[in-house]
């Protein structure tokens, strides 16, 4: 996603992301792939679906 295709002409890209202008940040494939495995450890469905976590209203 921000590895390809920045358009750094759209509106909705903020001046602070200095790699826009280069059409993304430059991650290889092993970087890509370890950025998902972070991505998704960050995630615990036992946690999400446990009703002892639900809505108190």
């Amino acid at each position: 996603h921000y590895s390809d295709h920045i358009e750094a002409s759209s509106p909705n890209i903020s001046p602070l992301i200095e790699f826009a202008s280069t059409g993304g940040v430059a991650l290889t494939a092993t970087e890509k792939m370890q950025v998902k495995e972070f991505l998704k450890s960050l995630s615990d469905p036992e946690f999400i679906n446990n009703p002892a976590f639900s809505s108190p209203f």
